[in-house]
């Protein structure tokens, strides 16, 4: 009977024994040397009750000691749980970058209560950090300092394929523009003896000619946008007399500032502008914008033709 009977006592006392138990910290390195800058795993082994309440401290600073550092925020971790024992683990990366032998002892954890600090336990293990670093054989190996890029001429290799390229792209152009400009500049058709046309009749037959081409629609936007503009330099030389199709699109709209609209000058601007894009900064417009282009170039030289007027006599 006093068997049982100290069996039921120790039974109902031994959760209050368990309680009674203290934390304990063990203090383990994943390796004991390392590269300079390299990481290693510096782990707290926490065994406590349930209901202890503790608390890891991220060291001051990001470091340890003076010359071991904390990567990152430290990690903490449950490793097993039995009845009412608890064991955790906090993990600390750290790292150096000086070369030694560093000592690792006394890290302490902070016991917990109502979220106040009570107590401290610490680590009873002293452990040891070897930080190597390479050695260099100056003797063998002397260190030179970076050289600047060599300024070497261009070589003709290098711009090979880009001349092929440009020569094949240039020569469809020029045939067109060719064929404009001397479209444009045949003032009259000596062989019937017919008088000069206007320069927006000729204009706008060039337009209806290109439009017939249908060059962007097979690709060809650059050389599209490049006749488009042609016609209405050459529209405005012979509608206004200053040299447009030898001046940039700044300087043709500066000499007609005081001539035109300024809706008018807008309209020119915009579409001589995005002409000089497709040309010179290789822009690729949408089809709608292509189909706009000749139109809004049909109804400027539309709206600012001159109109001649002949006096009725009796």
């Amino acid at each position: 009977m006093k068997i049982i009977i100290k069996a039921i006592i120790i039974g109902l006392l031994s959760p209050l024994l368990a309680v009674a138990q203290p934390p304990t910290v063990t203090a383990t390195l994943s390796v004991d040397t390392i590269w300079i800058g390299d990481q290693a795993n510096l782990d707290l082994i926490i065994d406590k009750d349930i209901a202890t309440e503790i608390g890891v401290p991220q060291p001051k600073e990001g470091k340890l000691t003076e010359k071991i550092e904390v990567v990152g925020n430290v990690s903490l971790d449950t490793l097993s749980q039995k009845d009412r024992r608890v064991q955790l683990r906090a993990r600390y990366a750290i790292t150096s970058f000086d070369m030694g032998t560093y000592t690792l002892s006394g890290l302490p954890i902070v016991i917990m209560e109502n979220q106040k600090a009570t107590d401290t336990i610490q680590s009873l293990e002293t452990l040891h950090l070897v930080v190597r670093t390479f050695e260099i054989d100056t003797t063998k190996q002397q260190i030179f300092d970076i050289k600047e890029p060599l300024n070497t001429p261009l070589q003709f290799d290098e711009i090979k394929e880009l001349l092929i390229w440009g020569s094949i792209a240039a020569v469809p152009l020029a045939i067109i523009i060719f064929f404009v400009v001397r479209w444009l500049r045949n003032r009259h058709k000596k062989l019937y003896g017919k008088p000069m046309d206007p320069p927006h009749v000729t204009a706008i037959a060039a337009l209806i000619a290109l439009k017939h081409k249908k060059l962007w629609q097979q690709g060809k936007i650059k050389e599209y946008h490049s006749a488009v503009s042609t016609i209405l330099r050459y529209y405005i030389e012979g509608r206004y007399n200053i040299g447009a199709p030898e001046m940039t699109t700044p300087e043709i709209v500066s000499a007609l500032k005081a001539t035109l609209t300024a809706r008018e000058l807008d309209t020119l601007q915009d579409v001589l502008s995005l002409s000089d894009l497709v040309k010179f900064a290789k822009w690729a417009p949408e089809a709608e914008q292509n189909e706009e282009m000749h139109d809004i170039a049909y109804n400027f030289i539309e709206q600012t033709k001159l109109i001649e007027t002949t006096d009725e006599q009796d």
